[in-house]
């Protein structure tokens, strides 16, 4: 019996329209596709039973019913199936060696580039700060703060990652508060690793490009850290395409300017949903917990200005993301009605209420930030109690791919 191969995982799916025809898109979380992958409907539903336990009868099988009776010869399953692997959207020798040769560059890198510059924000230098300048002063920005700038650095915020294009105004709101505070000299940065990780933490000691210069990683906490959770590095190949911690890094620079120098300890978070299963807290799984405790050491410690930056957006809702209902006004509505209830918790500083509002259906929203803002929680809890938040915006935007995507802004004086 010859099982064909498995689809990857980390793949994103999405329908385009191209020149009247309707098609399904592809995108790699990972980032080892140097593009999309645009795939007919018939070769994506072939793609969707391979899990590495089917065969060539059993495709056809299931193809006939949901193809309305087309019958594909096992030479077209064959073809598709090459055609897949080409594409490095199987898992087979073929991907894997694509995999080792992308991780061992970007291993050997000192520093890690700037992903998405030129994409999703400006590439040129000056371009960049006019642009950010221009979210500030969007209608529905926050504005720029006069001068002079100082004042208490908050404990930490809560800015989205989304893509500048759709809420870049909604970060102005957070990053505001801190522009008021003068800035802090040390940034603990929490994203959101969007490619499925081993481990719930993944850690860098690698030092960050943009267009506005090099912002370097704290090596005295990467050393400590490395002695305390060595396997959060082991999968360092996450920060190399992820985008949710370097979007905050050119509004950090923005906001320090040329002349004030800070440093950063940037950590992705997985999904808790795979080490903490039926919605128990994060705090009973031992990885988190020692993660947890090593950074919330190392803050005890900290004598230089320290503020906790998540970089997290929240619910995710509508075909796109795998709902059954189409994404209309009363999706819209019973999201933001939920999402407050969370935002709520966040505002109390209550990691473990936050994290059962998410969880109490399954996360069903699909929030993408739950890991990210119960760790900042709980990094900004002190011995005089738990921090208090503040929301400052909250909004909705479209996917385009027949969905929403939920953020906020927060922050924590």
């Amino acid at each position: 019996m010859n099982l064909l191969p498995k689809l990857r995982a980390g793949l994103e799916a999405f329908p385009v329209k191209v020149k009247d025809e309707d098609l399904i898109a592809i995108r790699d979380r990972e980032g080892y596709l140097s593009q999309i992958v645009l795939l007919p409907p018939a070769v994506f539903l072939v793609a969707t039973l391979l899990n590495g336990k089917t065969t060539v009868p059993e495709i056809q099988s299931t193809c006939v019913q949901a193809l309305k009776g087309l019958i594909l010869k096992p030479e077209e399953i064959g073809e598709i199936v090459r055609r897949l692997d080409e594409s490095y959207l199987l898992e087979t020798e073929r991907f894997h060696a694509r995999r080792r040769t992308v991780t061992d560059e970007f291993s050997r890198l000192i520093t890690r580039p700037a992903a998405h510059a030129g994409m999703i924000y400006e590439k040129d230098p000056e371009k960049l700060k006019a642009q950010l300048t221009g979210y500030f002063a969007d209608p529905r920005g926050a504005g720029i703060p006069p001068e002079p700038r100082t004042g208490s650095v908050p404990r930490g915020l809560v800015s989205p990652h989304i893509d500048f294009a759709r809420g870049a105004w909604c970060y102005t709101w957070a990053y505001k508060m801190l522009m008021m505070s003068g800035g802090a000299d040390l940034y603990v940065v929490l994203g959101v690793s969007h490619s499925p990780a081993p481990t719930p933490f993944v850690l860098t000691s690698k030092s960050f490009e943009t267009p506005l210069g090099l912002v370097p990683v704290a090596r005295d906490w990467i050393d400590r850290l490395r002695q305390t959770s060595p396997d959060s590095f082991d999968y360092e190949i996450a920060h190399r395409m992820e985008h949710s911690i370097e979007l905050q890094l050119v509004f950090l620079q923005y906001l320090h300017g040329s002349t004030r120098p800070f440093e950063i300890v940037p950590v992705l978070c997985a999904s808790f949903e795979e080490c903490c299963p039926s919605g128990s807290s994060p705090a009973s799984h031992a990885v988190v917990e020692k993660t947890i405790h090593a950074l919330r050491e190392l803050l005890s410690r900290e004598k230089r200005r320290v503020c906790v930056v998540i970089g997290a957006d929240l619910s995710h809702r509508g075909p796109a993301f795998g709902d059954e209902e189409p994404a209309d006004a009363d999706l819209y509505r019973r999201t933001e009605q939920d999402d407050l209830e969370s935002l709520h918790r966040i505002e109390e500083g209550n990691a473990e209420r936050f994290y059962a509002s998410v969880m109490k259906d399954g996360n069903q929203r699909n929030v993408c930030g739950l890991s990210a803002i119960y760790t900042g929680l709980r990094l900004m809890e002190s011995p005089s109690g738990a921090p208090r938040g503040q929301l400052l915006r909250y909004s909705q935007a479209d996917d385009g791919a027949g969905g929403f995507v939920s953020f906020a802004g927060m922050v924590f004086p």
